[in-house]
């Protein structure tokens, strides 16, 4: 399917590539006017198959519990993928609320006069883990939690939405940047090419 090509790949060879006489060494079938090859950026078509091949498939769900007169909030982070998740960080808003204790589970967590941020640094497909903290008074949170994961995360059922966002159990959305979701193993992809190319 002509539409399904991508032209505009950072992998592509432009159209003059390794010509000895001037002439093209490659052309667009149909329309001449198609610029072949570019070294700027990778394209739409270049991250989406990152993202296919590395993508990771989070979900969080949290639940509350009054445990001795305070809150006890249990979230569970879910890899539905194949692919490990990596560099996965959880925020909870507390707002000024006192954190009591933390579970430890491999998750590392650190508390600030707005948030705990709980970060894991590897999730493996197909596997969850949970963290458990405890907060001072029992005033249900009145913000949402926000998951973030350095690997791309795939859309899942919950939420209908691209990079890494994704969903609380209870369809309450989060919200995080598109940008870097790729991180190093674009690099790791891509560079090799783009210094070959430079040199």
């Amino acid at each position: 399917i002509r539409d399904a090509y991508d032209y505009n790949s950072i992998m592509h060879y432009g159209e003059m590539f390794f010509s000895t006489n001037g002439l093209p060494t490659i052309v667009a079938l149909g329309d001449k006017a198609i610029n072949m090859g570019q070294r700027v950026a990778l394209s739409e078509g270049d991250i989406n198959a990152v993202q296919a091949m590395y993508g990771s498939d989070l979900s969080l769900a949290s639940t509350e519990n009054v445990v001795n007169g305070n809150n006890e909030l249990s979230i569970t982070v879910s890899n539905s993928s194949v692919q490990n998740a990596s560099e996965i960080v959880v925020t909870i808003p507390i707002d000024g609320r006192a954190v009591l204790a933390q579970s430890d589970n491999e998750w590392q967590c650190a508390a600030g006069n707005e948030a705990v941020t709980c970060a894991l640094d590897s999730l493996a497909g197909n596997t969850s883990s949970t963290v458990v903290v405890s907060l001072e008074g029992l005033s249900k949170l009145n913000r949402e939690l926000l998951l973030e994961a350095k690997t791309h995360v795939s859309n899942n059922v919950n939420s209908p939405v691209a990079y890494n966002k994704v969903a609380q159990s209870d369809s309450v959305v989060t919200q995080a940047s598109a940008a870097g979701s790729f991180g190093w193993m674009t690099l790791l992809i891509f560079m090799p090419l783009i210094i070959s190319r430079r040199s």
